[in-house]
């Protein structure tokens, strides 16, 4: 699955917000069926004892965070804030969610493949994310 714009329903597209898929992958193993949804920008988080969730180049370029590394606050639909860190890796520029990550998971009870949409709504000093679950349409059958 790649990343998706949201579109409010009036045609416009929130290039600030993404409908992406939560998987798990073991740290250091990427087989090339996971490289290619990676380089296809859907966001992964690696399974214990390293939690880590990438960020699309493209969101992570529009929003000002390629290069950066400080702490952010991710609040949920319970207007729960959690605390986590957004980092970069120098070798390739890929911004992710480390520290926090993985609480952030069990907190909301994401699985793998859970589809979440991840929304910016701050660039301060520490940057401010919105996190809604997207409930999947053949659970209300």
């Amino acid at each position: 699955m790649s990343e998706r714009l949201v579109d409010e329903g009036d045609g416009d597209v929130k290039s600030n917000s993404l409908v992406l898929p939560v998987a798990q992958v073991p740290v250091g193993s990427y087989p090339s069926q996971y490289h290619q949804q990676t380089t296809n920008n859907c966001m992964w988080t690696s399974s214990y004892p390293y939690y880590l969730m990438n960020i699309p180049r493209k969101f992570a370029r529009f929003n000002g965070l390629i290069g950066r590394s400080c702490e952010i606050v991710v609040v949920d639909e319970q207007r729960r804030s959690w605390m986590a860190s957004l980092r970069h890796k120098e070798s390739d520029g890929q911004v992710y969610i480390g520290c926090g990550w993985r609480n952030i998971c069990i907190g909301n009870k994401l699985k793998a493949m859970d589809c979440v949409v991840i929304e910016f709504i701050g660039n301060g000093t520490m940057p401010v994310f919105k996190l809604h679950k997207v409930e999947d349409d053949e659970d209300d059958k």
